[in-house]
């Protein structure tokens, strides 16, 4: 897969559904390079669902504000930070409600 390709699952109708069980999540990281570290989007606190691992390229900035995450993803058109890396990103499930 290359980075750029994200495979999402659907949104589950069930409010309180989880998306993975640890068989899952292993079947879905199986097929992805094994050196490469994994990242996963938060803010605040508590937890959430999240989304099928992707791959993408990320820059590091460790000055960034706190609840923006030292990790960003990496874009060509508006470049920030020095030097990109390609990781696994478990993008969590962002609410509404």
């Amino acid at each position: 897969m290359n980075w750029n390709q994200k495979k999402e699952i659907a949104i589950p109708e069930e409010p309180g559904k989880f998306y993975f069980t640890v068989r899952q999540l292993m079947e879905a990281l199986k097929d992805l390079p094994q050196d490469f570290p994994v990242l996963i989007s938060g803010q605040e606190s508590g937890y959430e669902n999240f989304f099928h691992p992707f791959m993408v390229k990320m820059i590091h900035e460790p000055d960034s504000y706190h609840k923006e995450g030292e990790f960003q993803i990496f874009e060509e058109i508006n470049p920030k930070g020095v030097g990109t890396f390609e990781a696994v990103l478990l993008k969590r499930v962002v609410r509404d409600d």
